[in-house]
């Protein structure tokens, strides 16, 4: 019953219409049970016109033209029906018209009109200007229009919300509803969509004011709640989330629900939004015109959030939600836990609860998703004072990338775990963090335990892990095997990747890396893992393009040596750009670039170096000559390949050219510069 006094009390006594015409104050009669306007009142203001045919009424505003039959709950306009909350009458031979169809249709199907909810005011709009292109793609959503979702975080300043059984002294629901709603506006912004928040601080909104943040610019309305049974046996029992949307209560729960949510008018000392028109829709719940699209986005919701809540998947359910009815938009409401079950406590606050998030979140791929969940781990485990708790705090630093803040824990975890599954789940961390730091002798005695591991779970992240330590090598045929032996989200990519890398690494001449740009283009637009293939092929359509100088071929030699670690091809590449132009300054550097790969031909190689180019100082710094002119040359060089060189001494005496094979270093993102002052 007083939720039908309430319903009453939000229809407004008369609308405000303003047009170029002028404004007109319109009374609201409720004569005949639900809100009218007398349709002779709405000529002046908005020009309509209204012809009579029996019980047929045509009223038409503009080019639309609404058809109503007296007595009938619908009305028609451009061949379709619609419905109403009231039908058109007669009185005092006057035709009087839903207060519905003026406040929702006329601004729907009209467009030229406005409704004010808050002050129960239409006005005309603007003329818009004419627009001469259409709007851009998101380039994070791919959609042409911008979207907006309004977040409402439940409760809020005097109303507390349910304090629950089992939150922390000094929590209660407004404050667990606080920290989700900025959670997920916060991911739904990097996602490229707006959002609103009804409130970002410890404030009270009223319920009738909340839906009026989703209006025109509006696409979803989302509610966040917190959960709670009352006293009785399955108070501390029931748990699990559940999504609602707004229609008729057909449960006992749903109905203890919604009286639970709406109690928070009691809190409410304000008449804020009152005067908004949706008591007259509200006494028809189900013909809200978007319950379908609300049930709907009510399944895609709690499909989603249930796959990865520990708890129950509770399904979706109905209510007559206060908060839920005014909103004019696709709304749901969120019951995200119970506060009565210690079970989903231990789900938000538990430092366990957001490790298994962020597992399940890998190996549904969301890498930056489960990051922010291992970080949320290890700020939980640090007020932990176990060895478990060491080991999760090490744990989620290093797999949310703050390996610099890991060394604490992981040393003081080292000497007090004699529990082999914890021992192993640290080495884990330590390998993560030590091949961050590129020690990759000790990444590889962190991995011993763990690749060993009975843990197929453990065992599997062990071998990603080293399938990368492998990759730092350019030890691409162990990579593959590695990455072949992982489950790890995007181990299969990389192990894609790896076959193509490891067939590089054997190409001899550039007819070899045509079919392998193909594949690699074919990958980078597949599964997860196969990032680095965009970065091969560009790699590869630099190597593969004509070079037309001796500075354009040196240089495409040194990208098959130092980033495709390619020798045999770039000791093809530098002997060409040697005998392509002999009296290029290059053609000596070259010869000697090419010692460094293709050493089993170094005596013939030597031997041309001394024969045809021996007074270069090339030639004389190679056999430890010193010589003023190397420092001049390899300036002229760099400038011929567009790149900068301080000046330096010239080389001591005695110094050689170093042309033995070098210990490869660990690879640098993006691409690496060729050292053009050491061959």
């Amino acid at each position: 019953m007083m939720f039908l006094v309430l319903l009453a009390a939000l229809i407004p006594q008369q609308v405000l219409i303003a047009t170029s015409r002028g404004q007109a104050s319109i009374p609201v009669t409720n004569e005949a049970g639900t809100a009218a306007v007398a349709a002779v009142l709405l000529a002046q203001p908005l020009g309509l016109t209204v012809s009579l045919d029996g019980s047929a009424a045509r009223v038409t505003l503009g080019t639309r033209v609404f058809d109503f039959d007296v007595g009938a709950p619908f009305f028609r306009c451009d061949s379709a029906a619609f419905p109403l909350v009231g039908a058109p009458y007669i009185a005092r031979d006057t035709l009087f018209l839903p207060l519905h169809w003026l406040t929702d249709y006329v601004p729907r199907l009209a467009r030229r009109y406005r409704w004010d909810p808050v002050l129960a005011r239409l006005d005309e709009r603007p003329a818009l200007a004419p627009t001469t292109a259409a709007p851009t793609a998101n380039p994070i959503t791919g959609l042409r229009l911008a979207h907006t979702i309004v977040v409402d975080p439940g409760h809020g300043g005097i109303d507390p919300g349910n304090p629950g059984l089992t939150l922390p002294r000094g929590i209660t629901e407004k404050d667990i509803t606080l920290g989700i709603g900025k959670l997920l506006s916060a991911e739904l912004v990097r996602r490229g969509l707006n959002v609103v928040l009804t409130r970002a601080t410890d404030t009270l909104i009223d319920l009738a004011s909340r839906p009026l943040f989703c209006r025109a610019d509006c696409d979803l309305f989302v509610s966040i709640h917190v959960n709670s049974m009352p006293a009785g046996r399955r108070q501390t029992q029931v748990n699990g989330v559940e999504t609602y949307f707004v229609s008729d209560a057909k449960t006992e729960d749903q109905k203890r629900v919604a009286q639970m949510e709406n109690d928070a008018l009691r809190f409410e000392t304000s008449s804020t939004g009152t005067g908004g028109p949706l008591g007259f829709i509200l006494n028809d719940l189900q013909l809200n015109e978007y319950l379908r699209e609300s049930a709907r986005l009510a399944e895609l919701v709690q499909g989603k959030v249930a796959a990865i809540h520990p708890g129950e998947d509770r399904g979706v359910q109905q209510g007559p939600f206060l908060v839920l009815a005014a909103a004019r938009r696709p709304s749901i409401l969120v019951e995200t836990g119970f506060a009565t079950n210690r079970g989903s406590y231990n789900a938000m606050w538990n430092a366990e609860q957001h490790a298994r998030d962020a597992r399940r979140l890998e190996q549904l791929g969301q890498t930056a998703e489960a990051r922010a969940q291992w970080a949320q781990a290890a700020a939980k485990a640090r007020a932990g004072r176990t060895a478990k708790a060491l080991v999760l705090q090490a744990e989620g630093l290093a797999y949310s990338g703050s390996c610099q803040d890991a060394a604490t824990p992981l040393a003081r975890a080292q000497g007090s775990l004699t529990e082999v599954a914890l021992r192993e789940r640290m080495d884990l961390a330590d390998a993560v963090c030590a091949l961050a730091a590129g020690d990759l002798a000790r990444a590889d005695a962190a991995l011993a335990m763990p690749l060993a591991s009975r843990n197929a779970e453990r065992r599997s992240r062990a071998e990603f892990v080293a399938g990368q330590a492998a990759l730092v090598r350019w030890d691409y045929d162990a990579a593959i095997v590695h990455f072949n032996r992982s489950r790890v989200p995007g181990a299969a990519g990389r192990a894609l990747v790896g076959q193509q890398r490891a067939l590089i690494t054997r190409a001899a001449q550039l007819a070899d890396l045509k079919p392998i740009a193909a594949e690699l283009s074919r990958l980078r637009s597949g599964a997860s893992g196969t990032e680095d293939a965009s970065h091969l092929v560009d790699l590869l359509t630099q190597v593969l393009a004509v070079a037309e100088t001796p500075g354009a071929r040196f240089r495409v030699a040194e990208l098959a040596r130092d980033s495709l670690q390619a020798p045999a091809l770039a000791g093809r590449l530098f002997l060409e750009t040697a005998t392509g132009d002999t009296a290029s300054l290059f053609a000596p550097k070259a010869l000697i670039a090419a010692l460094s790969v293709l050493p089993d031909r170094r005596d013939s190689i030597v031997a041309l170096l001394d024969a045809r180019y021996a007074a270069s100082p090339y030639t004389r710094a190679f056999h430890g000559d010193p010589s003023v002119a190397y420092v001049a040359a390899e300036d002229s060089l760099a400038r011929e390949m567009g790149m900068h060189v301080a000046r330096g001494a010239a080389v001591p005496a005695g110094a050689r050219l170093q042309v033995l094979p070098r210990e490869p270093p660990p690879p640098t993102p993006g691409r690496r510069g060729p050292p053009v002052d050491r061959p």
